[in-house]
């Protein structure tokens, strides 16, 4: 692959094609389609100030915002059934507002260029809110082969390379598969989704996760139940903790 960096007239003739492009073309917010500014990337200020991060206080397992809310238990009602097999989950933003066109054009749009950019949120949230714990690979939640071919590419996978190298840690995509094509969890009802996905991972390749605390990445939480099926087949095979981190969490309406 030619670096751009070690030719000076390709990297000038790349920047003329890219001004070219914003000029004729020029680059759109993503949630409201105002044209962006020199400095802003992909939201406009007024809608990337719109973010809706997760507020506190949060459930001490699922991460679910308790709001005013008492638990006397160790786990809250949005927890998914037990027996939960990740140790904790956590996502920095909630999945409302003008994060979710960003995040439907990354997961079916081929906009992968926003795996780099929700990357280095979920990085940030990793070293403010998470700097205690200590990960040693990162495992994104695989698609099944059939879905894998239709889209092109895994947009877990897609976050997990820049967020892999950004924390020096190794993504590991390989170790764990989908071995059931499952219908899409956000076609059934709430109910149907731990017996839709339960028994649908399988860890192939147990010994780089062995005794390993693994980041189990997604892009939405929504109850849990395929985080919880797959923490449940890294557990299996030998990990020794998992923390599931997505970058929404989708919030049940009360």
């Amino acid at each position: 692959m030619i670096e751009l960096e070690e030719h000076p007239i390709l990297k000038k003739g790349w920047e003329l094609y890219q001004d070219l492009l914003d000029f004729f073309f020029p680059p759109l917010c993503l949630s409201c389609d105002e044209r962006l500014l020199p400095d802003e990337e992909y939201y406009c200020g007024i809608c990337y100030g719109d973010f809706e991060y997760m507020p506190r206080p949060v459930c001490a397992v699922c991460g679910a915002p308790l709001g005013s809310r008492v638990i006397e238990k160790d786990t809250c009602p949005d927890c998914p059934p037990k027996p939960i097999y990740f140790d904790l989950a956590r996502a920095p933003l909630l999945y409302d507002g003008p994060v979710v066109p960003g995040v439907i054009a990354l997961k079916f749009n081929h906009r992968l260029e926003m795996a780099e950019y929700f990357s280095r949120i979920l990085f940030y949230y990793i070293k403010t809110e998470m700097k205690d714990e200590a990960f040693d690979a990162i495992v994104p939640v695989p698609l099944h082969f059939k879905r894998y071919l239709k889209r092109g590419y895994n947009q877990a996978e897609e976050m997990g390379r820049f967020l892999s190298k950004n924390l020096g840690m190794p993504l590991l995509p390989e170790v764990m598969k989908r071995i059931r094509n499952t219908p899409p969890q956000t076609r059934l009802e709430h109910s149907r989704r731990k017996k839709n996905v339960a028994g649908a991972f399988e860890v192939f390749y147990p010994d780089p996760i062995k005794d390993r605390h693994i980041i189990l990445l997604d892009d939405v939480y929504t109850t849990g139940s395929t985080l919880n099926a797959a923490a449940s087949a890294l557990k299996s095979a030998g990990a020794s903790k998992v923390t599931a981190l997505a970058l929404c969490r989708a919030i049940k309406a009360p």
